[in-house]
């Protein structure tokens, strides 16, 4: 999984929200057109990488609700509540439109440009999170630890049932549909080190663990990512940063079975390790190559294992 065209080959709108600050923001309101991930399941890290499988967020949940979640470039009718009782906690709900892409009878995108404002007909998505943002937490150093979850109340196919009970990759019908999908995760960053009198250049860890455990309902069921970023690993570079990262997806088991009931490869776990560095060209200017390799692509067993050699440049303005 690369990203490679975040926005699309196309003129979209993304967000259109209004924000209410009250009680010297301790209570923050958000309403309008959202992109849940903008609030939930993220961290500024996990962009430090070019492979999809970490950047942005986890991946999984993208893969158990087609079209219920929303990520960059796609936005939905919603509604996101945040409240902070201490300075270094906070929880948050949102309340999101559950039809992505809101297609019509025919499976055809109706929302391409992010123009239409209708509502959906699939359910909605409901997530929350609760976190804990300590300036001086292991080590005296910041971090930022979350425990969150989601539910969506629409109708989605089951991964390997047919809609008569069946094998899906024998019969080619589609899924048997239930309602109802849920997920819990975890993400957790610390800095462990800090330059000495720089409070931004250090190595920071972090990890991530998603897990919607029905194997039935799920394509993905479990899923963990962890790695290590630098800034200013270089004493002559002082704003480059340096990223390792792993990530690990486990397919369905059921999934799995009835793949090989049809006689094609089995999907068990695919495997992603980055090593990239970010050099800093201006403050508006960046250039990050990158070096991959990838295990049992798709979890299939008969893909070859993959070393991908690209860069990500960017000008922000």
């Amino acid at each position: 999984m690369q990203q490679l065209y975040g926005g699309g080959q196309r003129l979209r709108l993304v967000q259109a929200q209004f924000i209410t600050a009250l009680f010297e923001d301790r209570l923050n309101l958000a309403y309008g057109r959202l992109a849940a991930t903008e609030d939930f399941l993220t961290s500024p890290l996990y962009c430090q990488f070019i492979t999809n499988g970490i950047c942005g967020q986890p991946p999984s949940p993208f893969f158990n609700l087609p079209d219920g979640i929303t990520a960059y470039p796609t936005a939905v009718w919603g509604a996101r509540a945040k409240v902070r009782p201490t300075q270094e906690t906070y929880l948050q709900v949102g309340v999101y439109d559950g039809d992505v892409s809101q297609s019509n009878n025919a499976g055809q995108d109706n929302n391409k440009h992010g123009t239409n404002f209708t509502f959906g007909d699939n359910g909605v998505l409901i997530l929350s999170e609760f976190g804990y943002t300590p300036e001086q937490g292991l080590f005296d150093l910041p971090g930022h630890y979350k425990l969150g979850g989601y539910y969506h109340t629409g109708d989605f196919r089951n991964v390997a049932e047919d809609v008569d009970g069946g094998n899906p990759f024998v019969s080619g019908l589609p899924g048997e549909k239930f309602s109802g999908n849920s997920g819990v995760y975890l993400l957790f960053d610390q800095m462990v080190y800090r330059e000495p009198n720089r409070t931004e250049q250090g190595l920071t860890l972090f990890t991530a663990f998603v897990m919607s455990p029905d194997d039935k309902h799920n394509t993905i069921p479990y899923y963990a990512s962890g790695g290590a970023v630098y800034t200013g690993l270089i004493k002559s570079r002082p704003y480059d940063k340096t990223a390792f990262g792993v990530h690990n997806a486990w397919f369905s088991d059921a999934l799995s079975d009835a793949r090989h009931e049809a006689g094609l490869e089995r999907q068990k776990t695919e495997t992603t390790i980055e090593l990239n560095h970010q050099f800093q060209i201006t403050p508006a200017v960046y250039f990050r190559p990158a070096v991959q390799y990838v295990v049992t692509p798709n979890g299939e067993d008969d893909i070859d294992n993959a070393l991908v050699v690209g860069f990500e440049a960017s000008l922000i303005f």
